[in-house]
């Protein structure tokens, strides 16, 4: 897979992250990155991006989410988020709040990834079977932020506690406008999960084409006498 243009990592644990350190990360290239250290052991976050694919001109760090407004490839003004929702559904709600706030009225796109610690209905988790408060909350949220949940190829649920009796849940995402989908083909990938409980998600334009979708035709269609009048008449 080729190197992405933008990379968002949550939970970090590093509370100081240097131009040295994330260069390991990123490789060669010209990159800026921005940081949301974290506190002792607990949270962090960390963006990395080629300047060649987006120019930031505005960047809020707080210690659940990097907020950057800027252009990608010259030519789309957008803003970028990194999120890292709290465990706890109260401190959840003022995140939200948070973010609705630094959204307001403006009607540039947003693109949301990361770690949300919800989901937004009972098929998102395993062994669900009723809607709670803090789901509700988060669908209420992304629907206020104006924000699409696309779906997701190659895998249903993001997170496992790793136990005997494994929770699963879907708690990684992008969340985006619908002014991506109109510039972009855009799909989201549940890629396999090395080290981490948390499997990557990858956010991609598969701008390529295909071709003429392919004719499909079954035999068995030829046993209803209206086959032929049908096909004559498309």
């Amino acid at each position: 897979m080729e190197q992405p243009d933008m990379i968002f990592i949550q939970e970090s644990k590093l509370e100081c992250m240097d131009r040295f350190t994330i260069q390991k990360l990123w490789g060669n290239g010209d990159f800026a990155f921005a940081v949301s250290n974290a506190i002792g052991s607990s949270g962090g976050l960390l963006s990395i991006w080629n300047r060649k694919f987006f120019k930031a001109d505005n960047i809020i760090s707080h210690r659940s989410f990097i907020v950057m407004h800027g252009v990608i490839n010259n030519s789309f003004p957008c803003c970028l988020a990194n999120v890292y929702a709290p465990n706890e559904v109260e401190d959840r709600r003022v995140l939200w709040d948070e973010l609705l706030g630094l959204k307001g009225n403006s009607s540039t796109p947003w693109c949301i990834g990361g770690d949300f610690n919800e989901i937004s209905s009972i098929s998102e988790r395993k062994g669900c079977q009723r809607l709670e408060r803090g789901m509700k909350e988060f669908l209420e949220f992304f629907n206020s932020m104006e924000l699409l949940d696309i779906p997701m190829i190659g895998r249903k649920f993001t997170w496992t506690n790793y136990q005997d009796h494994a929770i699963l849940s879907r708690l990684d995402r992008f969340l985006i406008s619908q002014q991506w989908l109109d510039s972009f083909k855009l799909l989201q990938w549940g890629l396999h999960r090395p080290i981490s409980d948390h499997c990557p998600i990858l956010l991609t334009d598969d701008s390529r084409d295909w071709g003429p979708r392919p004719f499909k035709f079954m035999d068995i269609w030829l046993s209803n006498p209206k086959c032929m009048i049908i096909a004559k008449e498309t």
